[in-house]
């Protein structure tokens, strides 16, 4: 391997860890734009593994594509990114239905809180949710 063949690799290394911490701080103070790094940072092999899939065909890189694209398809349906099923609209509309639908206001405000009573940084598990069984967010973005 030449020397300006490991330097590209390196680079290449470098900028991945540089997504990759990007996204796990998005994803830590819960904003949206670490959702998008996240999509991103899944798509970002797809590429070379098509291209490793047109220079020989295994079962092990089918399989490693199909998981690659399902996790960037699901990422893209589920958090509604980029414009996907009503985009940041409708994924906010959706999280202030469960929010509303999670039950009686606390009669004091809550440390913490904003002032319509939304509670920031918590998450609450509600049975009323638009979706039971998942944890709805109230942390305002």
């Amino acid at each position: 391997m030449s020397e300006s063949t490991l330097l590209l690799v390196a680079l290449g290394v470098l900028a991945y860890g540089a997504i990759e911490l990007t996204e796990a701080v998005g994803l830590w103070l819960m904003r949206r734009w670490g959702e998008y790094v996240a999509a991103v940072g899944t798509g970002v092999f797809v590429p070379l593994e098509v291209y490793e899939l047109l220079e020989r065909t295994t079962w092990v890189r089918i399989a490693a594509l199909t998981v690659n694209a399902f996790a960037v398809v699901y990422l893209l349906w589920t958090k509604r990114l980029f414009g996907i099923r009503g985009g940041h609209r409708a994924f906010e509309d959706e999280r202030i239905r469960c929010w509303r639908s999670s039950g009686p206001r606390p009669s004091a405000k809550p440390s913490g809180s904003h002032a319509d009573g939304r509670m920031h940084g918590r998450a609450l598990r509600t049975a009323a949710c638009p979706r039971p069984g998942t944890w709805c967010c109230l942390h305002c973005r």
